[in-house]
């Protein structure tokens, strides 16, 4: 967080605002770091929520929105307090079903297709896997900490994305995905690097198409529908105000973002349901 961001929470400069905004410097002085507290780093407390994060959404890795959020333990630990209740939401509503049969509706005016010899079986498939079931969770844990976009984050994945050139891998990924982070389905497909590159041609091509980007709206506007109304909405009212402003922008990508990566996947998954039948090596 600068330290202009810092002054402009404080409204007055009596000896309690100036006291308030000394202490306030002392406590946070670094930036947010857009790739937050590693696993392997966390203090004992931290260490402990992102154990509760593990078990809750049943993955075995702590994804990118709650290691940031872990740059700020108040907030973070409010937050994984209530991811209980959020996971509960979900299984209520059938939400991870539900919101991922949204995007496959979606998906289904385009076809997908991948090239001869794409290998998405083991170990990738356990990263389509992993994702699948974390981001239905996180996209509502992202609502939760910022509420509802007016509208989607500008440059995700769109129509707009620029046309495919040279540029290193990840910064082209980060580029056409809002200029913010490496979404964590990339990073961890990134290990092989020949298939990443293979399957972000594709996808990016999806995407130019404009398919990527009317699947994740339908995404996004399902899962606002879906927690409108709930303690979801109570909470990003509880949590924004405790969350610096750097904070808050970073956060306030992953409802895009997330709901972009859940069309992404899902797009795979069924790209290589159709190599299967064509008789690919998708298998």
């Amino acid at each position: 967080m600068s330290e202009t961001s810092r002054l402009a929470r404080f409204s007055g400069w009596g000896d309690g605002s100036l006291l308030a905004l000394e202490r306030e410097i002392v406590k946070d002085p670094r930036p947010i770091d857009k790739l937050g507290v590693p696993e392997a780093a966390a203090d004992e407390q931290i260490a402990k929520g992102y154990s509760q994060i593990r078990r809750q959404l049943g993955v075995p890795f702590v994804p990118t929105i709650y290691r940031i959020l872990a740059q700020c333990p108040e907030p973070f630990l409010v937050a994984v307090d209530e991811l209980e209740d959020i996971v509960k939401l979900a299984e209520h509503t059938d939400f991870s079903r539900r919101v991922r049969q949204q995007a496959h509706a979606a998906l289904n005016e385009s076809r997908c297709c991948l090239p001869k010899g794409v290998d998405l079986s083991a170990p990738f498939e356990a990263v389509m896997a992993n994702y699948s079931v974390a981001n239905p969770i996180g996209l509502i844990f992202s609502l939760s900490m910022v509420g509802r976009p007016s509208q989607p984050h500008p440059g995700v994945m769109d129509s707009t994305i620029p046309p495919a050139s040279d540029t290193d891998l990840s910064a082209d990924i980060v580029a056409c995905h809002g200029d913010v982070i490496l979404p964590g389905f990339w990073r961890d497909t990134m290990v092989w690097p020949e298939l990443a590159q293979e399957l972000w041609t594709c996808t990016r091509t999806h995407a130019r198409e404009g398919h990527v980007e009317r699947a994740r709206d339908s995404v996004l506007d399902f899962a606002a529908a879906t927690t409108s109304g709930t303690a979801v909405d109570a909470m990003a009212e509880k949590l924004r105000p405790m969350m610096p402003a750097d904070l808050v922008e970073i956060l306030a990508w992953f409802p895009t973002g997330i709901s972009t990566m859940i069309v992404e996947v899902e797009w795979l998954l069924s790209a290589r349901l159709e190599a299967v039948k064509d008789g690919g090596a998708a298998t």
